[in-house]
């Protein structure tokens, strides 16, 4: 597969069932996270996306209302699993070999098959909707319309938590805005912002990313078949994630070392001023 050869509803599932076959990953962190990667580094990004969307859920308090609950691309339905606790939730995902994973990890929300851009459901469905790290796999183009169909199903006064990239990524599946334009968007749909937190900083792992691009290109490749779309037309494969798993092994500790050392350096970098230096973001937007 190549980045011109692109298709999300085959991309999706074809890394979903690469997934389901790793029995180390019981939470499928590797087809929500970075695909390939080592589970010790996506537990890292995976642990700052639940800090982010649990504290929000907790400010909001609108579990409590009654309404039903949405997440779009819900993957194996870790969210939806949590959200259940406190009402009736639905899940929607493009990839079949997740939403049946979903359904068979345990009973309470429900799981269908469908679309951002194309949401199976009626108007003013939801209270709330959940998407993290889904948007950002949108092509721009398409963007509007997913948001669109978000606004469509959530009630008046209703809100949407998001988890995106705000930085640049890569591959042909990824496709970040700044915090500015995510903002815009919604607000030219109907959705006024009411909550931003800037996540994922990581300065240790910026540093030893920089560092590995001293390494030979041999020592770049990944066995991924997802990683394809990330080549450049007639040009070699860039560091990635999975990347880590073929580098020799003091740069493997290294890099193991600079995750664990990671978790505090997180914490202090979020005071951070300016979002600019973070690669994610919590947003929280209201319907009005």
């Amino acid at each position: 597969m190549s980045a011109t050869s692109y298709k999300p509803a085959e991309y999706w599932e074809n890394l979903a069932r690469d997934q389901l076959e790793q029995a180390e990953d019981a939470a499928l962190l590797g087809a929500v996270c970075y695909a390939g990667a080592p589970l010790w580094l996506n537990r890292f990004f995976a642990h700052f996306q639940q800090r982010a969307v649990t504290g929000a859920l907790r400010r909001m308090a609108r579990q409590s209302d009654g309404g039903v609950m949405l997440e779009i691309g819900c993957g194996s339905g870790r969210w939806c699993h949590y959200l259940s606790a406190s009402g009736p939730v639905v899940g929607v995902d493009i990839a079949p070999s997740m939403v049946r994973r979903a359904r068979q990890l345990g009973r309470g929300p429900q799981f269908c098959l469908g679309s951002a851009q194309a949401l199976p459901f009626a108007d003013n469905s939801f209270e709330l909707a959940l998407s993290v790290t889904v948007l950002m796999h949108v092509p721009d183009e398409v963007k509007p319309a997913c948001v669109k169909e978000l606004v469509r199903v959530l009630r008046p006064g209703g809100a949407a938590i998001l988890y995106e990239r705000i930085s640049p990524g890569i591959g042909a599946q990824v496709h970040p805005i700044p915090i500015d334009d995510w903002v815009r968007l919604f607000s030219d749909h109907g959705m006024r912002i009411t909550r931003y937190e800037a996540y994922e900083y990581a300065p240790l792992l910026r540093l030893l990313h920089l560092a590995s691009r001293m390494l030979p290109a041999r020592a770049r490749t990944s066995s991924l078949a997802a990683d394809d779309v990330k080549r450049p037309a007639g040009g070699r494969l860039p560091m990635t994630a999975a990347s880590l798993n073929g580098l020799p092994l003091p740069v493997r500790w290294a890099a193991r070392l600079a995750v664990a050392l990671s978790y505090p350096v997180e914490h202090v970098s979020r005071w951070v001023p300016g979002s600019r230096l973070a690669n994610s973001a919590l947003m929280v937007f209201e319907k009005t």
